[in-house]
């Protein structure tokens, strides 16, 4: 079952090799933080 609000940032293959990594994973990061908050926002107004 898929869950919305559940974010794992580095896991699966759509992250790259280098998200397995402390500075790799930043972009990632980056992007599932502006992705979280455009959907709280969403939920929000």
């Amino acid at each position: 079952m898929a869950e919305p609000r559940l974010h794992l940032p580095g896991y699966g293959d759509w992250t790259g090799p280098a998200s397995a990594t402390l500075i790799g994973v930043g972009m990632t990061v980056r992007a599932a933080v502006a992705e979280i908050r455009a959907a709280l926002d969403t939920d929000v107004g």
